[in-house]
């Protein structure tokens, strides 16, 4: 009575001690997977962002190299039916080349913004 009550006790924080290590060794196991997941992740965003910053800047080049045969004027005073490919024929004529419709691509006006 007595023994078998302790006995029953013995086992009962027996049976909770072997219930708490079971549990303490999927908590390690699920920490050990959350643990890889986060490195891959950690490296995966390393070259993620590695990647954004080379695409970046091969987009500031291919800005660049699209600009490559542009002229800018400015201070020129906008008309109202004005065709900015003749101003830009007219600057030309200013400065002594001479401008063919063939030598420009595309002639347009850049907001100013207020500045």
């Amino acid at each position: 009575s007595e023994m078998t009550d302790l006995s029953a006790s013995v086992q009962f924080v027996s049976d909770k001690i072997d219930a708490s290590n079971k549990l303490m060794e999927q908590i390690t196991l699920q920490f050990a997977e959350l643990k890889k997941e986060n490195e891959l992740l950690k490296t995966k965003n390393e070259s993620l962002t590695k990647e954004v910053l080379d695409l970046r800047d091969r987009m500031r080049n291919l800005e660049q190299y699209t600009r490559v045969n542009n002229v800018e004027v400015s201070g020129l005073p906008s008309t109202r039916e004005e065709s900015v490919k003749d101003l830009v024929k007219d600057v030309g004529a200013a400065i002594g080349v001479q401008v063919q419709d063939s030598d420009v691509t595309i002639a347009h006006r850049v907001p100013s913004y207020g500045l």
